[in-house]
């Protein structure tokens, strides 16, 4: 599987995964972020999976939380936002956020579950509310990776002119 996760963070929608849940045949299709951040190939996503093949993805503290709020959401109709952490195959531990809600057909009936997931890192950028702000916040995260103090006190600096924090 080659990586689709892309470093561009002038678009970070670029690296939001969008499925959708057939919730009476239960089956869910995914794109290749989605595969990418659940550890799944496009070929299975396109022929559909079991939920619980993904459910199984998400760590043990997490489940129960999620199934419950997707639960809430299928019989609500309402939308809804989640956190929580996916167990890649190799073990790797991936914070995202996901964004979903279940359509019902004509007569009321819960039939797709749809929405997008991504990297939690990547969605603190897509909220951004500029793209001075994107930048400083990308800038910052290389700067503190690669530890550069000076550099990282003077992005920190801007964004506080700016009247915005760094992302935690």
């Amino acid at each position: 599987m080659t990586s689709s996760l892309r470093a561009d963070i002038a678009d970070p929608s670029l690296n939001m995964g969008f499925f959708s849940w057939n919730v009476q045949d239960n089956l869910l299709f995914g794109d290749d972020v989605f595969g990418e951040i659940y550890g799944f190939s496009n070929e299975e996503l396109a022929t559909g999976l079991a939920v619980e093949a993904i459910l199984d993805r998400i760590a043990i503290e997490d489940r129960g939380r999620i199934a419950e709020r997707v639960h809430h959401g299928i019989v609500s109709g309402t939308a809804g936002t989640l956190q929580y952490s996916v167990l890649g195959p190799n073990g790797t531990r991936i914070q995202v956020v996901s964004f979903g809600r279940c359509l019902r057909d004509v007569d009321g009936i819960p039939s797709l579950y749809t929405g997008t997931v991504m990297m939690a890192s990547h969605a603190a950028l897509a909220v951004a509310i500029s793209p001075m702000e994107v930048h400083c916040q990308a800038a910052l995260s290389i700067a503190q990776k690669e530890g550069r103090e000076l550099t990282a006190r003077y992005l920190s600096s801007a964004l506080r002119s700016l009247g915005l924090t760094e992302l935690a």
